[in-house]
């Protein structure tokens, strides 16, 4: 569900037209590359540190993309909020892990 919110948001920011020197369109696909980075550190290779850098950037790209975004249209940076929840939630798991892991 959270995606489908992320696709409306991308949808409702740039039907009319993208702009390739949009600052939003440049953080919401830092943001989606480290999403998608995230997965593999974490669950794959085991990098719990590693994934969590990649969690506060994925944090701070997406703070960045809903500000860039509420400039141009409020809805869209509206649909990103409960997305900027997720990971937020999972930011504090993987904290809560790094500290209390004894490896």
């Amino acid at each position: 569900m959270v995606y489908i919110l992320i696709l409306l948001s991308f949808i409702v920011r740039f039907y009319k037209k993208i702009n390739m020197n949009d600052l939003g369109l440049l953080f919401f696909v830092l943001q989606m590359i480290c999403n998608f980075i995230w997965s593999p550190l974490f669950f794959t290779y085991l990098k719990i540190r590693w994934a969590l850098l990649d969690l506060i950037l994925t944090v701070l790209f997406t703070g960045l993309t809903i500000y860039y975004f509420y400039k141009k249209s409020k809805l869209s940076a509206y649909l990103l909020i409960p997305y900027m929840t997720w990971i937020c939630f999972a930011l504090y798991l993987n904290i809560y892990i790094v500290l209390n892991n004894k490896v």
